[in-house]
C-alpha cells in the first residue's frame, strides 16, 4: 500500500518553480500537485507498481508550478521487493517533457488540421513524394478520378493519371523542380488534361506546391475538374453568338449606346435601314452620326437614360425626300452590373409596307363586308365553339333575327333547319364542316324555319374556315330561299307532262303511259282520237286567242265526260287521245256519245265546238297497241270528213253574222257587191257557174274584217295611220280563211286581191290592169 514516505529532491522542486523549503518531502506533497486529470490514474499504476503488478513504473502526467502552471513530467521508477514481490524500496527519475508534448500535440493538431481541409475539399489534392510516386489521396481526388486511396497509394502519378503525350515533359519538369527548385510549369495553375479511371480524358486545372518532408523534398497537387466549367464556357460562348447572330438578323434594327449616346453596336438591319457602315458609326456619338434627328427623338433618349421605357406601334417618320415612313420602335435602357444605367438601346423596325398593307387589308375588309352584307344569298359565320360570329342582312331577313341578337348563339338556335322529309338532321352542316374541316352541301330538302315559324325551302353549303396553316378557325355556311326556284322546277317537272294550254297531259306523258299500260292487268284497255274540227278555220277568222279558248272549252268538256282514272292528253294542235284502262267496247262508245252530245251544246262566243271523234279496244295481249291506236285514227279521220266540212261552212257563216252584227253597213254593202257582180258576170256572159261563184265571192269579199276592232269599222271620222293598217290587213286574212275551206278555197284569190287597182296603186301587191286577177277586178 502507498505510503507518505516520499523524497523530492531540490533539483526536482526548482523544475516546478519552488524552493526546497517550499515543498516538504512527502507523497501527499506529490498527489496534491498532480493534475485533477492524471491523478486518479496515476495513483492507480502507483498501487499496481507496489503491489507488483507491473513491474515497471514509466507514465507521464502534468504537476502544477508555482506560477500555476502545469508541465509534463515523464516519471520512471525501479522498486526492492521483498519474498513475497511487494516493493519496499523505490528509486526513479522525473523528466520535463512539457516541449515535447507540445510540439506533439502541435503536430496532432497540424495533421487534424490538414485532414480536415484536405478531405472537406473539393478540389483533389494528391501528395507525391520525390520520385513522383503518390503518398497521399484525397476523397475528392477519388470522386474527380475515379480510384480509390488503396488503389493508387504508392503508384506513379504520371503513369497513372498523364496522357501519354505529356509524361515524358512533365517527368522531366517535375525532377527538374525537385532538384533545383525551379521551373515555370510547376510554379502555376495549369490547364491539361488528366486520365479519368474509365479511360476517358479529363481536362483539370493543376496548381503543384513544394512540401519538405524531414530532409526530403515532396510535391503537393491542386486538381480541379473543369469539364463542368468548359462546358459552361462552350455554352455560354454559344449562347454569347447566338444571341449577336439574333440580334444582328433580327428584322428590327437595333442600335446600343452608352451614357454618352456613342454606339456600341449596331446591327445589320440598322445599316441598312439607315444607310450606314458600321465602321463609321461605332464609337461616335449618335448626333454626329445624324445630326438632324428631331428634338421628339433627343428627349426619348434623354428620358431612357433616366430609366424610363419608351416606345411606340405606329410613329410616322419624314423622310428628306418628302416621304413619310411608319416606324414601330421601342427605346430603354441597359444596366451596368452595379445597377446603373450604362446607356440605350433603341429598337426600330420600318413597318410602312405592313401599315399600307394594313391600309389594303382594312379596305378589301370593308369592300368584303359592303359585297357580303350586299349580296343575296344569306351568310352565317361561326366560331370554334359553333356560336354565330356574323351573319348578312340577307340572313337576317330569312331567320328573322338581326346580328345582334344572334351573335355568340349557337347556331342551331338561330339556323333552324332540318329534312322536310325525315326531320330533324344529325348534326348541323355548319357543325359538320368545322369538324370535318370539309365542305358540304345543303340535302336538297333541307328547309328553314324562321323566327316567325315560318317554314322555307333553302339551298347552300358549308364550309370550314382555315388560317394560314391551315388550322380551322370556325365555319361559313351559304344559303338561299329557294321557294321561287322550287315553284319553278314544280312547273317545269308539271310542263314536262302536261299541256301548258290545257292543263292535260302532253304527248311524252302519253307514250310512257301507253307502255306502262300495255299489261294484262289494264285489259280491256281502250283509247279514243279527237280532232278539234276547224281549228285552223278558229285561229284565221277569229284569232289565236279565240282558238286557245276553243282548246281549253274541248279539254274541259273531256275531264267533264271520263273518269279521274281515265288518262286524257293533248297530243297535238288540234288533238287530243284519252286512254281508258279497264273499257270494253260497250263503255266506249257510250263516251263517245257523250263527247258529241256535250260538243253539240257547247259553244265558245260565236265559235262552234266541234269533234271528230274515232276509237279502238284492245283485248288480248297479242293485239298491238300500235295497231290499236291507228285504228282508233282512222276511225277519227273517217268522221273528220264527214263532220268537219259542214263545220268550216257554219264557220264561214257565222263569220259573216259577225261582221253584219258589229258593222252596221256591211250586209248593206255587201248584198249590193253581190248584185253588182252578178250582173257583170252575166253582161261578160260568164257560165252560170262562174257568175254563181262572182256572187259568192262577193258575199265573201270582206270577210277578213271579222280581225278589224268594230269601234275602227264604225268610226265616223278619219282613220289613223295604224287603224288604217288595220284595215288594209282584211284582204289577207280574208284569203286566210277561205283557203282552209274546201268549197271556198277557189274565191280565196279574188277576195285576196279585191283591193288592188287598175292603176297599180291598190293593196296588197299593188298589181295594175290585167295583172289583177278576173274575178277580183
Amino acid at each position: 500500500m502507498l505510503t507518505n514516505d516520499l523524497y523530492l529532491s531540490p533539483k526536482w522542486k526548482q523544475q516546478l518553480g519552488y524552493d526546497d523549503q517550499e515543498l516538504p518531502n512527502s507523497f501527499e506533497t506529490f498527489v496534491r500537485l498532480l493534475h485533477p486529470e492524471d491523478k486518479g490514474a496515476v495513483l492507480e499504476k502507483a498501487e499496481q507498481f507496489i503491489d507488483g503488478t507491473i513491474t515497471v513504473f514509466d507514465t507521464e502526467f502534468r504537476l502544477l508550478c508555482k506560477d500555476g502552471t502545469y508541465r509534463w513530467i515523464r516519471a520512471r521508477g525501479a522498486a526492492q521487493r521483498d519474498t513475497e514481490g511487494r516493493a519496499q524500496r523505490i528509486a526513479g527519475s522525473h523528466t520535463d517533457v512539457t516541449e515535447s508534448r507540445q510540439a506533439q500535440a502541435a503536430l496532432a493538431e497540424s495533421e487534424a488540421k490538414f485532414r480536415a481541409i484536405t478531405e472537406s475539399a473539393l478540389d483533389a489534392i494528391i501528395l507525391m513524394d520525390s520520385g513522383g510516386h503518390i503518398r497521399y489521396w484525397s476523397p475528392a481526388a477519388e470522386a474527380v478520378f475515379g480510384y480509390s486511396d488503396h488503389e493508387v497509394m504508392g503508384c506513379d502519378v504520371h503513369d497513372l493519371l498523364m496522357p501519354e503525350r505529356y509524361r515524358r515533359r512533365f517527368r522531366r519538369g517535375f525532377n527538374t523542380y525537385l532538384q533545383t527548385g525551379t521551373g515555370a510549369a510547376l510554379n502555376q495553375v495549369m490547364e491539361m488534361t488528366a486520365i479519368h479511371a474509365s479511360g476517358r480524358e479529363l481536362p483539370v486545372e493543376i496548381a503543384l506546391a513544394p512540401v519538405c518532408v524531414g530532409s526530403e523534398k515532396w510535391a503537393s497537387a491542386v486538381v480541379r475538374d473543369i469539364s463542368s466549367r468548359q462546358e459552361t464556357e462552350r455554352t455560354l460562348s454559344h449562347w454569347r453568338d447566338l444571341m449577336r447572330y439574333i440580334i444582328e438578323h433580327n428584322r428590327s434594327a437595333v442600335a446600343v449606346h452608352d451614357r454618352d449616346l456613342r454606339y456600341l453596336y449596331v446591327s445589320k438591319s440598322y445599316l441598312e435601314s439607315y444607310r450606314v457602315q458600321e465602321a463609321d458609326v461605332i464609337g461616335r456619338h449618335h448626333y454626329d452620326v445624324f445630326p438632324d434627328l428631331p428634338q421628339k427623338w433627343r428627349d426619348v433618349h434623354q428620358r431612357a437614360l433616366q430609366g424610363e421605357v419608351l416606345s411606340a406601334e405606329e410613329d410616322p417618320y419624314p423622310r428628306h425626300d418628302g416621304t413619310t415612313e411608319w416606324t414601330r420602335w421601342e427605346c430603354r435602357p441597359w444596366y451596368e452590373k452595379d445597377g446603373s444605367i450604362g446607356g440605350i438601346i433603341v429598337y426600330t423596325e420600318v413597318i410602312t409596307e405592313r401599315k399600307q398593307m394594313e391600309e389594303a387589308i382594312a379596305h378589301e375588309r370593308e369592300q368584303f363586308r359592303t359585297t357580303l352584307f350586299s349580296l343575296f344569298d344569306a351568310v352565317v359565320t361561326i366560331d370554334t365553339a359553333g356560336r354565330v360570329a356574323m351573319m348578312n342582312h340577307s340572313a337576317e331577313t330569312l331567320t328573322g333575327w338581326t346580328q345582334q341578337a344572334a351573335l355568340g348563339r349557337a347556331v342551331d338556335e338561330v339556323l333552324r333547319i332540318d329534312d322536310e322529309r325525315s326531320g330533324p338532321l344529325q348534326q348541323h352542316p355548319a357543325v359538320t364542316a368545322l369538324q370535318t374541316g370539309r365542305s358540304t352541301e345543303l340535302p336538297d330538302t333541307v328547309q328553314l324555319t324562321n323566327e316567325q315559324n315560318r317554314t322555307l325551302p333553302i339551298e347552300g353549303s358549308a364550309a370550314p374556315i382555315t388560317d394560314k396553316q391551315g388550322v380551322v378557325t370556325g365555319a361559313v355556311i351559304v344559303f338561299r330561299d329557294v321557294t321561287d326556284k322550287r315553284e319553278r322546277q314544280a312547273q317545269v317537272q308539271y310542263l314536262s307532262i302536261h299541256d301548258h294550254l290545257t292543263g292535260l297531259f302532253n304527248r311524252r306523258y302519253m307514250e310512257d303511259a301507253v307502255r306502262r299500260l300495255d299489261s294484262e292487268g289494264h285489259l280491256p284497255l281502250a283509247i279514243v282520237v279527237a280532232d278539234v274540227n276547224g281549228l285552223k278555220l278558229t285561229n284565221d277568222a277569229f284569232g289565236h286567242e279565240m282558238g286557245d279558248a276553243l282548246l281549253v272549252k274541248v279539254a274541259a268538256i273531256l275531264r267533264e265526260v271520263c273518269r279521274p282514272s281515265d288518262i286524257i292528253c293533248r297530243v297535238g294542235g288540234d288533238e287530243f287521245v284519252i286512254l281508258l284502262p279497264q273499257t270494253n267496247e260497250a263503255a266506249v262508245d257510250q263516251l263517245t256519245k257523250k263527247i258529241k252530245a256535250r260538243t253539240r251544246r257547247a259553244a265558245v262566243g260565236s265559235v262552234i265546238v266541234s269533234l271528230a271523234v274515232g276509237s279502238a279496244v284492245k283485248t288480248t295481249m297479242d293485239q298491238s297497241l300500235f295497231e290499236i291506236q291507228r285504228e282508233a285514227d282512222n276511225t277519227m279521220y273517217r268522221n273528220k270528213l264527214r263532220v268537219g266540212r259542214i263545220m268550216r261552212s257554219q264557220t264561214i257563216e257565222t263569220v259573216l253574222r259577225n261582221i253584219n252584227s258589229k258593222y252596221d253597213s256591211e250586209q248593206i254593202h255587201t248584198e249590193r257587191v253581190s248584185q253588182y257582180c252578178e250582173h257583170a258576170a252575166r253582161a261578160l256572159n260568164f257560165s252560170s257557174e262562174a257568175v254563181e261563184d262572182a256572187k259568192v265571192a262577193a258575199v265573201l269579199h270582206d270577210i277578213g274584217k271579222i280581225m278589224v276592232p268594230a269601234d275602227i269599222l264604225n268610226k265616223v271620222g278619219r282613220l289613223t295611220e295604224e287603224e288604217w293598217r288595220d284595215i288594209q290587213r282584211h284582204p289577207l286574212i280574208g284569203y286566210q280563211i277561205l283557203k282552209g275551206v274546201d268549197e271556198y278555197a277557189h274565191l280565196a284569190t279574188a277576195v285576196l286581191y279585191h283591193h288592188e287597182r287598175w292603176d297599180g296603186r291598190g293593196d296588197p301587191e299593188g298589181l295594175k290592169g290585167t295583172d289583177i286577177p278576173l274575178l277580183a277586178r
